[in-house]
């Protein structure tokens, strides 16, 4: 399987980069999955996950999650 993405131009879908060795008029199959910027919930998830939050984040969220001052 090979996955390609690119854009849509409200015409057709335009790849960033095709494989070298996909043949002219070879049959593929496409799934759409649009991309979309994660939200600041998603993403504090990621990092809790991955054990990147910053050790005070329980006492300072207000901080984190909302740019407020430290206390």
């Amino acid at each position: 399987m090979v996955v390609l993405s690119g854009k849509f131009d409200g015409k057709h879908f335009i790849a960033d980069k095709l494989p070298v060795d996909l043949a002219p008029d070879t049959p593929v199959r496409i799934v759409i999955s649009t991309q979309n910027r994660p939200t600041a919930f998603s993403a504090m998830g990621h990092k809790a996950v991955d054990g990147h939050l910053p050790p005070d984040f329980a006492e300072q969220h207000e901080h984190y999650t909302k740019g407020a001052q430290k206390r």
